[in-house]
């Protein structure tokens, strides 16, 4: 095999690339997943479909990704945030290990959450060094939760049940 041959056999496809702008969104899950960066990074990454935008940038039909480097120190925070969202429940409505459930569930290989909506709003920030973030406020987008995906009140089900 040539060199070239080596290092196309050994790479893995660059996913990233649109983000999400400033605006508010109905968006809906295609894919949630943890992946370790070529830099040995660990990233929780979450891939929407855009289902309703105030942003002329990022019109419905576009997938934006929303990407969160587990070395930030508000990336768990932000996490719970998300996956709050996404079950329709209050940050304390689990503890330690009804959130460890939950995560785990919500990140496995069979993609769960995929199908499931969420309203998002992005809006920038400066950070300490004066830059612009885009800070990521998630909320719940049904108006019951039967109308959530079987298989999300199945984990929610299971990591409430955590708790008893």
């Amino acid at each position: 095999m040539s060199l070239f041959g080596k290092k196309v056999a050994k790479s893995t496809p660059n996913e990233g690339g649109l983000y999400f702008l400033p605006g508010n969104y109905l968006v809906e899950i295609d894919t949630v997943k943890v992946i370790t960066s070529r830099k040995d990074e660990d990233l929780f990454i979450v891939v929407a479909e855009v289902k309703d935008s105030d942003n002329d940038q990022r019109k419905p039909g576009c997938k934006p990704s929303w990407v969160v480097n587990m070395k930030q120190d508000p990336a768990p925070g932000n996490i719970k945030s998300f996956l709050a969202a996404i079950y329709g429940i209050d940050t304390e409505d689990l503890n330690g290990e009804g959130w460890e459930s939950l995560y785990d569930d919500s990140v496995d290989e069979d993609n769960p959450l995929c199908g499931c909506k969420v309203n998002l709003n992005a809006a920038n920030i400066k950070t300490k060094k004066d830059t612009d973030f885009t800070k990521h406020n998630w909320s719940f987008a049904y108006d019951d939760m039967d109308e959530m995906p079987d298989k999300s009140l199945e984990i929610l089900t299971k990591a409430m049940e955590k708790m008893e």
